[in-house]
């Protein structure tokens, strides 16, 4: 893939500063998000045209009207109208899932003094089959891994876990019970981080801050996540630190990383791997010194990484403890300096 030029590069970002519209003032704040200032699972329902969406979920490109219900602390019961989208494209194909990803579409005002205050569209993550168990556990993995990398760096997506009733409001009343997870959306993201988008393509890693693209690499390789991409955007969101900071580079969607080990996940057969559960280091060369640099924020934060993975809930025993095992044969690597040369200083691009 061609890599731009640092002249060019520049000259990319000030155009896209130009024809993006200017932050009002207020971003400079960060942005009030009661969804996801807690950690607690959300327990709520969600009223729709399931029996619709899920028929069609491979062409449906309707806003839904349906209701969300839930019950806050006080004992109140609020029921918001919102508008339920169909998004996605792996999961949305009826040959890979039967359920698809949503997006939640609400009304600002009627959501003010609710848990959703401040929202207006959010992606929701759910399972895959309705009827296959390890799909539910795959999605509490991936809510782990973004919560583990929320512990790295504010700069990352925010996860909000819930327990939700679905309920199908046309002709028989079919319900089903799930969990999912409210992912931030990138605009709020934006607004909380003091950032903007770029989107720019073929932007070389190594021209965004160097430290955090390195820590970035080092988190794809522990969960061994291969499929993600700088330089293509690919399930990468770029910004740059406003007014004219640094770009940084923030990942999302971790559905096929080895950590997960998803029965659909593959990887590229370019990579030469035969499994997501073989990890492979996608990053830029470093020194040793440098990659210790960054080992020692993974060292320090091991023990918050673990408590997340053993205190997420409804995460089976078996799921939870392979995770785990999974997450040690990384800290022996990297504690093991002829490994880190053949696993990163080696392989480096």
């Amino acid at each position: 893939m061609r890599i731009i030029s640092t002249g060019i590069l520049l000259l990319a970002i000030s155009l896209v500063a130009r024809v993006e519209s200017e932050l009002p003032p207020s971003a400079t704040k960060v942005l009030e998000a009661p969804l996801f200032s807690t950690d607690s699972c959300l327990s709520l329902s969600l009223e729709c045209d399931f029996r619709f969406i899920t028929r069609n979920m491979e062409t449906d490109t309707l806003e839904h009207p349906g209701i969300l219900r839930y019950t806050d602390e006080n004992g109140i019961v609020h029921a918001l109208d919102v508008k339920i989208e169909v998004r996605g494209h792996f999961r949305r194909s009826r040959d890979n899932c039967n359920f698809p990803p949503l997006r939640i579409l609400f009304r600002k005002k009627q959501v003010q003094g609710t848990v959703f205050a401040g929202q207006s569209k959010l992606k929701l993550v759910t399972h895959c089959r309705t009827r296959q168990k390890y799909c539910e556990q795959n999605l509490l993995q991936e809510f782990i891994i973004y919560r583990m990398y929320n512990e790295l760096t504010d700069l990352s997506y925010r996860v909000r876990l819930a327990q939700i009733h679905y309920i199908n409001n046309t002709g028989r009343r079919d319900t089903i019970e799930k969990y999912a997870f409210f992912l931030e959306d990138r605009d709020q993201l934006l607004k909380r981080t003091h950032t903007r988008h770029i989107e720019v393509q073929n932007v070389h890693p190594d021209a965004t801050d160097s430290a955090h693209v390195n820590m970035l690499s080092v988190f794809q390789y522990m969960i061994g996540n291969t499929d993600w991409s700088i330089p293509a955007l690919h399930n990468i969101t770029l910004v740059e630190k406003l007014p004219s900071g640094p770009m940084y580079a923030i990942p999302f969607d971790f559905e096929w990383a080895g950590l997960i080990n998803a029965k659909y996940a593959k990887p590229q057969p370019m990579l030469g791997i035969s499994s997501v559960r073989q990890r492979l280091f996608r990053g830029y060369c470093r020194t040793f010194e440098e990659f210790e640099a960054t080992f020692r924020l993974f060292r320090e934060k091991r023990p918050q990484l673990n408590a997340i993975l053993k205190n997420t809930c409804a995460l089976e025993d078996k799921v939870r403890a392979q995770a785990l095992g999974y997450l040690d044969e990384f800290y022996e690597i990297i504690d093991n300096p002829a490994r880190v040369k053949r696993e990163f200083l080696n392989p480096c691009r």
